[in-house]
C-alpha cells in the first residue's frame, strides 16, 4: 500500500484522509490543525485533487443503474439489485477476500466499522452504511479493489447470467 506522509506534521505516516480535500493526516491533533486551513483552501484544492486523481487513473465508481436517487439525495435500491444470501456467503468464504483483508489492516478495520454501522441501521435501505461504503470506495484504493473484486466475481456474474 502506498503510504503518504501527514500534510500537517510531515513526520507521521498518514492513516487518514480529510473528508473535504482528501489530504492525508496521521492523528486527531493534525486533523484539527488541518481543518483550520482546509475550509479556506478546500475549494481550490478540490479541483487540483480531482485533476491529480484523473491523471493517476483513480476514478470514482459509477453508480449502479439499480440505484435510484429520490430528490437527488437518498438512494432507493431495487430489491432485485440487492445481493442474495448465496452471493454474500460465497464472498465471505472466498480465500482471495480473506487474503485481501488479512494483508491490509486498514481494510479489515473499515469492514469491521461497516459491520457495526450496519447493525445500527433501521429501515429497508441502510442509507448510512451505503454512504460509508461509497466513501471508503472513493478514498481508499485498496477498499475499492476489494469491493470491485467481490462485485465482479459474485454479483455482476449472476447479473450477466440472468
Amino acid at each position: 500500500m502506498n503510504k503518504q506522509g501527514c500534510v500537517v506534521c510531515v513526520e507521521g505516516s498518514a492513516k487518514y484522509k480529510c473528508p473535504k480535500c482528501s489530504a492525508p493526516y496521521c492523528s486527531l491533533a493534525c486533523y484539527k490543525q488541518h481543518q483550520q486551513q482546509c475550509s479556506a483552501t478546500s475549494n481550490n484544492n478540490r479541483d487540483t485533487l480531482e485533476e491529480e486523481k484523473k491523471q493517476q487513473g483513480i476514478v470514482p465508481p459509477k453508480p449502479s443503474p439499480n440505484v435510484l436517487f429520490v430528490n437527488g439525495k437518498y438512494p432507493t435500491i431495487a430489491e432485485e439489485a440487492l445481493p442474495t444470501k448465496s452471493q454474500i456467503s460465497q464472498a465471505v468464504d472466498d480465500p482471495n477476500v480473506h487474503e485481501m483483508l488479512q494483508s491490509n489492516p486498514e481494510i479489515m478495520a473499515s469492514m469491521k466499522r461497516l459491520v457495526e454501522l450496519h447493525k445500527t441501521e433501521t429501515g429497508p435501505v441502510p442509507l448510512r452504511t451505503l454512504d460509508a461504503i461509497q466513501q471508503n470506495r472513493l478514498h481508499n484504493p485498496d477498499f475499492e479493489q476489494l469491493a470491485s473484486y467481490i462485485l465482479d466475481k459474485y454479483y455482476h456474474q449472476e447479473e450477466n447470467l440472468g
